[in-house]
């Protein structure tokens, strides 16, 4: 019954998006979601009334196919009028920010009153973010582009900084947000390609799966309000 949690980030995005709104995809990379997940994106951009990614990379903001306004920028400093989103979304992102206070900061700015962020990102506690976060870097690029067939360039070095319930609820009450959804949920098998390996996963993700060691799970997906 696993899924991958790009399917309910999909589900939560489409949920707060309205017809009109105008949207700002922090870190939006080549895709808003990705390729597999169907023609969603399609729909979101054609639901909004204005689409605006931000992201470092020209190099992967030039292969986006959906969004028509790109910025190359900060993520921690967005250049954008104050009050001039309605939404602004990061599927994946959070974990390499290094400073959340400024980051929420200047999402809050950019968002009109009653605005919402929706993030997608990895649970420090759960226990293959726990063992990733302390390989090189390096060797975590290649293991990445070999279980998840992501190229070397698409892949940051990660901070996990705003990356549990604790933190991102007291950031969130620091930075004039209101909690709105916090979800913690179990992603799809990742050693999938490694045969037999993926029988141990599975047992483990079936224990995360109980109420009581859900803290524990893959991933988060959270919407802020703004104050």
């Amino acid at each position: 019954g696993l899924r991958s949690t790009q399917y309910d980030y999909r589900d939560v995005l489409l949920h707060y998006l309205e017809c009109g709104s105008a949207w700002l995809d922090v870190g939006c990379g080549h895709a808003i979601f990705p390729d597999w997940v169907g023609d969603s994106a399609r729909t979101a951009v054609e639901t909004a009334g204005c689409v605006v990614g931000i992201e470092y990379g020209i190099h992967s903001l030039r292969q986006h196919a959906l969004i028509r306004n790109r910025v190359v920028g900060d993520i921690e400093c967005a250049p954008f009028r104050p009050r001039s989103f309605d939404l602004v979304t990061a599927n994946m992102v959070v974990e390499h920010i290094r400073n959340p206070e400024r980051f929420l900061e200047n999402v809050r700015a950019a968002l009109r009153p009653g605005g919402f962020f929706i993030a997608h990102t990895p649970n420090i506690r759960n226990y293959r973010v726990r063992l990733a976060a302390l390989l090189p870097q390096g060797l975590k690029n290649r293991l990445i582009g070999w279980l998840e067939n992501r190229h070397e360039e698409d892949v940051f070095p990660t901070l996990y900084r705003m990356n549990s319930e604790a933190a991102i609820r007291d950031l969130a009450s620091g930075n004039g947000f209101r909690v709105v959804e916090f979800r913690s949920l179990n992603s799809s098998a990742s050693t999938i390609v490694l045969g037999p390996v993926v029988i141990a996963e599975l047992l483990v993700t079936r224990l995360l799966n109980t109420r009581a060691l859900a803290s524990y799970r893959s991933n988060l997906i959270v919407v802020l309000q703004r104050i």
